[in-house]
């Protein structure tokens, strides 16, 4: 699977939940607006359906107590990130930090080049980008806290 994980195709969505092309549709798998299916959404829907499963009356004999559900929610959080991590799916925010960092610090030399070299209309330019990289990943970091 080495496509985006926001834009999945119908085998990669699949695959991800273990179900059939054709249960992805029959269940009502969540879909982005181009018909391809976010692999975030996907997972959370799959962990959704899992857990009203596990609860329906009768499942224990009879409701499930409050600290059963919380231990069977952080059981699969813990069982999404193994799998993740056995895919090489999740990296680490603080290495794409690093990453993130020595691209910046290679822009920035080339914007000190592009400014010695009388190009300031490409300095500024480049520096915008930064910036909205730099805008861009600190949002994402947010709302994944």
């Amino acid at each position: 699977m080495n496509r985006p994980l926001n834009a999945l195709n119908q085998d990669d969505a699949a695959y991800l939940t273990g179900m059939s092309r054709r249960s992805l549709r029959r269940w009502g798998v969540p879909r982005n607006d181009d018909g391809t299916y976010s692999g975030d959404a996907v997972v959370a829907w799959a962990v959704r359906r899992a857990e009203d499963a596990a609860t329906v009356d009768g499942d224990l004999g009879g409701s499930v107590s409050p600290a059963l559900e919380e231990y069977r929610r952080e059981r699969a959080r813990a069982e999404r990130r193994k799998n993740d991590e056995a895919e090489r799916l999740l990296v680490a925010t603080e290495d794409v930090n690093r990453c993130l960092g020595e691209v910046g610090r290679l822009w920035r030399v080339q914007i000190e080049v592009a400014e010695r070299a009388g190009q300031a209309e490409v300095a500024d330019a480049m520096r915008n980008h930064l910036e909205e990289v730099d805008k861009a990943w600190t949002a994402l970091c947010n709302t994944r806290k």
